[in-house]
């Protein structure tokens, strides 16, 4: 196993700062999903995890996560680069939901109308 590479002790506490700004940001970003998504399948728990092997829990998803050494090679181990990609991932994520989340809130309010109009 190969150890992560660091530059500084200042850089290390950056990052260690960066990730903590992070964390709380995901975190909240979560929240908002889970809200989302109860509110449309009607109260269901349980989150799924999705990808090209399938549909799975996400405690069942965590436990047998094999990383793809082909897609994310090993040797990008920096703290600066890893971290750059989580948020890289983070924000094209939180993006995409937003737009979504934008759309959904539309056509809520176009129901809504339409709804009013025919009474």
């Amino acid at each position: 196993m190969k150890l992560i590479i660091m530059d500084s002790l200042d850089s290390l506490l950056q990052i260690i700062d960066d990730m903590q700004k992070l964390d709380m940001d995901i975190e909240g970003f979560i929240k908002n999903m889970e809200k989302r998504y109860k509110e449309l399948e009607g109260g269901k728990d349980e989150l799924k995890m999705k990808n090209n092997r399938g549909t799975f829990p996400i405690k069942d998803y965590l436990l047998s996560f094999d990383w793809d050494s082909n897609k994310f090679p090993k040797d990008h181990n920096t703290l600066n680069y890893i971290t750059s990609k989580i948020v890289e991932k983070f924000e094209t994520t939180k993006i995409s939901f937003k737009s979504q989340n934008d759309e959904f809130i539309a056509d809520n309010e176009k129901l809504k109308q339409i709804m009013k109009s025919d009474r």
